[in-house]
């Protein structure tokens, strides 16, 4: 997802969270008197309090993921790698507080969401189409929206791994082939036209990654009949 969408989306996440959760805790007002009754000992916060508590220190370390980003986009060198990895650090603390706050609130989408865009930046793509897929099966009026976004983010994670790590990007290929298979049971929102476009793309990538290991198997069988 874009991240200025992100940013929106966590906003009213927050508000939604705040509306459907329990209301939110009543402190005592401070301080004493001789003419005031003592004040009463704060209550303790319910588990969706926390869940939300939890969900918002995760948006922190996700915001501080992108920042972090930004600066390693335009360093160089030690310094972006550094950069780069300070990020996924960040994205894995927001990874655990998001984890936190669904075990605490089972039915938190948003938190699922999040959750599944944090393990995509790590490289995590099971496990995020996984939480997506909770997140949906929430609230399946966020699975158009959502699934259209993860699709082309999928698409582009995989363009580049595909140039810097053929393995991973074969697991990712596995993923996407393996969402497909879900979707044509249960569209989850999106239209046919799209899933079997998305279908379409996946097969003449899975074509051309053929095509290329059978030219680099030639190529090195060609190497070795002239090594003889």
């Amino acid at each position: 997802m874009k991240r200025s969408v992100n940013r929106t989306d966590a906003l009213i996440a927050i508000i939604l969270a705040a509306l459907l959760f329990a209301p939110a805790v009543s402190l005592a007002a401070g301080g004493s008197s001789a003419s005031e009754p003592a004040a009463e000992p704060a209550a303790e916060l319910t588990s969706e309090q926390q869940a939300m508590a939890a969900f918002n220190e995760g948006l922190e370390h996700r915001d501080k993921a992108w920042k972090l980003e930004d600066q390693a986009s335009s360093a160089d060198g030690a310094k972006a790698e550094k950069k780069a990895m300070k990020a996924q650090n960040a994205y894995g603390k927001a990874i655990e507080r998001y984890r936190t706050a669904v075990e605490l609130a089972p039915d938190f989408y948003q938190a699922w969401s999040s959750l599944g865009y944090a393990l995509r930046k790590t490289g995590q793509y099971e496990d995020s189409l996984a939480a997506y897929d909770r997140a949906l099966a929430i609230d399946p009026r966020y699975a158009e929206a959502i699934d259209l976004d993860r699709v082309e983010e999928a698409k582009a994670a995989y363009m580049l791994l595909f140039q810097i790590d053929r393995e991973r990007a074969a697991e990712l290929m596995t993923a996407m082939k393996r969402w497909l298979e879900a979707r044509r049971s249960d569209a989850g929102g999106l239209s046919e036209a799209d899933i079997e476009s998305f279908s379409t793309w996946v097969e003449e990538r899975s074509d051309l990654v053929a095509q290329v290991g059978t030219l680099a198997s030639r190529a090195r069988a060609a190497g070795a009949g002239r090594s003889w």
